[in-house]
């Protein structure tokens, strides 16, 4: 028994820890992978961290999977911290196995790697296929619900994106330097003043102007075109 518990005590573990935002707490994850190696007696040689979009390709779990030793085992706190799709999944677990290390998702508890019972590995893998599809699933409805919810929106009528704003800025820039908005407008309505012209005026970025203009264009349509052809806003 003792001779069993110091060849437990022997076993290596990796820790993986990924977030897709740098606000989502990462010391729970980080937390569960280290009580978890303590309980089972691995040593825990490292945790690598990574924040990433699911989106992205270039991640450290690849450059990790390669870097493991035989023997060893990937800890990892839930499926989805691991990949974002059933090829992924699988193919994360392929390279495992190939390296002769061993894979632990703590939520739920799944365990492949080598020099398993053969019908053991299989319950594994297909554990591995269920959740997997599960969680794209889920994902592709969550997807498919905000899509349509915009979709329906825009139909309303309802104006999506960043809510407007920065065009107030220039009534304010004009008038501390005492001039009035309504009289910068017609200079470029009249094609006497562009945009840009308006800008270095109230030292304001040219975007910030240009937002300006178009809402007020669009409040107030002129019937007629400027009279200077070829200014763009």
């Amino acid at each position: 028994m003792a001779a069993k518990r110091k060849a437990a005590a022997k076993r290596e573990a990796v820790g993986y820890v990924r977030v897709s935002t740098a606000k989502q707490d990462r010391d729970a994850q980080r937390k569960a992978i280290t009580e978890a190696a303590a309980r089972e007696g691995y040593k825990l040689a490292k945790v690598i961290e990574e924040t990433v979009s699911s989106r992205k390709d270039q991640r450290k779990i690849w450059d990790v999977v390669g870097e493991l030793k035989p023997g060893q085992t990937l800890i990892t706190y839930e499926l989805s911290r691991l990949a974002r799709s059933i090829g992924q999944v699988f193919e994360v677990a392929h390279r495992i196995r190939k390296r002769g290390a061993s894979l632990w998702v703590l939520n739920p508890e799944i365990r492949a790697g080598n020099g398993g019972d053969p019908t053991r590995e299989m319950q594994a893998d297909m554990l591995l296929f269920a959740l997997s599809a599960a969680a794209q699933v889920e994902r592709d409805l969550i997807a498919e619900r905000t899509k349509n919810a915009l979709a329906e929106r825009k139909a309303q009528g309802v104006k999506l994106g960043r809510p407007p704003g920065r065009g107030v800025k220039v009534p304010k820039a004009a008038e501390a330097k005492g001039l009035k908005p309504s009289e910068l407008l017609e200079y470029y309505r009249q094609g006497v003043m562009t945009g840009n012209g308006i800008a270095r005026l109230l030292s304001l970025n040219p975007r910030t102007v240009h937002y300006w203009i178009k809402g007020e264009m669009e409040k107030a349509p002129q019937k007629h075109e400027k009279a200077q052809q070829g200014v763009k806003p």
